[in-house]
């Protein structure tokens, strides 16, 4: 009992006071320790009385879950293929825009190589002078030009019929004339 007595007054003394290293005495007496128990848990039974959960999830899938699964599948399935079709022909007929886009802008270049070509080559006071000297061309007066409108297609075909012509525009298209043939 002496000794019980020591070792709790040296504990109560080192209580209160560091010790510094690695040898640090150990306490005289060590607690008992009682082993815990565990108390078993037993599966509640369920009463008649409490209500049934409204969802209860099962590990399996059923027929018509699988069915739904695979036709979702297969109609994804048929989309995609669907649209990498589609995405190709897009691919192609861009390419083949590109082509003829390539050769029209040659076609064109080469045309307006020519129109240069022929322009150079014509010289207008020299068709002019044929015109006015051999041929007897000469320019009309204010009085010999009639104009009408026209309202069609937006542009006037070389060989379609005059419109009528008004009071004042037959009077002047019969001076015309008298003029043309007392020469």
């Amino acid at each position: 009992m002496a000794a019980r007595r020591n070792a709790a007054e040296e504990e109560r003394r080192l209580r209160g006071t560091y010790i510094s290293g690695n040898v640090v005495p150990k306490p005289v007496y060590e607690p008992e320790r009682k082993p815990q128990q565990i108390p078993l848990r037993r599966p509640k039974q369920r009463s008649e009385e409490q209500p049934k959960p409204l969802f209860s999830f099962r590990r399996g899938i059923d027929f018509l879950a699988m069915a739904t699964l695979l036709a979702a599948f297969g109609i994804t399935l048929l989309v995609v293929i669907q649209y990498l079709r589609v995405s190709a022909k897009i691919i192609e007929l861009d390419k083949s825009i590109t082509n003829l886009t390539a050769e029209y802008e040659a076609l064109h270049d080469a045309n307006q190589n020519r129109l240069a070509d022929i322009a150079s080559e014509v010289d207008l006071n020299e068709v002019y002078e044929i015109a006015v000297g051999k041929l007897g061309m000469v320019y009309p007066k204010d009085n010999q030009i009639i104009t009408y409108d026209y309202e069609g297609e937006g542009y006037v075909r070389q060989y379609s019929a005059i419109p009528a012509a008004s009071k004042e525009t037959q009077t002047l298209l019969e001076q015309v004339l008298n003029q043309l043939f007392r020469k």
